[in-house]
């Protein structure tokens, strides 16, 4: 299934199964991520947590080989800071279509 943008540019739906290499990299490095991530949350200032906790995607596509590492980041943070406010950045080409990032995270 092909879904083409405003722009007209292509962005297949299987993308993120083309990537599967870069889903297996990310999905074998999410435990060692959300360590980070919470000794991170704990070694933070009270100045620091009155910020918004940010996280960035490079290279987002589909945002499909990201999406659970992404999800479970969230789930710590709101655990750890529940009223915390989250920034998640999404940066890929100017061409691409980020529509299904957001359709998969609004449904």
């Amino acid at each position: 299934m092909v879904n083409n943008g405003a722009a007209g540019h292509a962005m297949t739906s299987e993308y993120s199964e083309r990537t599967r290499g870069a889903g297996v990299v990310i999905d074998t490095a999410r435990d060692l991520f959300l360590r980070a991530l919470e000794h991170t949350l704990e070694a933070e200032t009270k100045e620091s947590r009155l910020k918004p906790f940010c996280f960035a995607d490079f290279g987002t596509a589909d945002g499909g080989t990201s999406m659970a590492t992404m999800e479970a980041a969230i789930q710590l943070v709101r655990k750890v800071h529940p009223e915390r406010e989250i920034l998640v950045v999404y940066e890929d080409q100017a061409t691409n279509d980020f529509r299904p990032v957001f359709t998969k995270y609004t449904g």
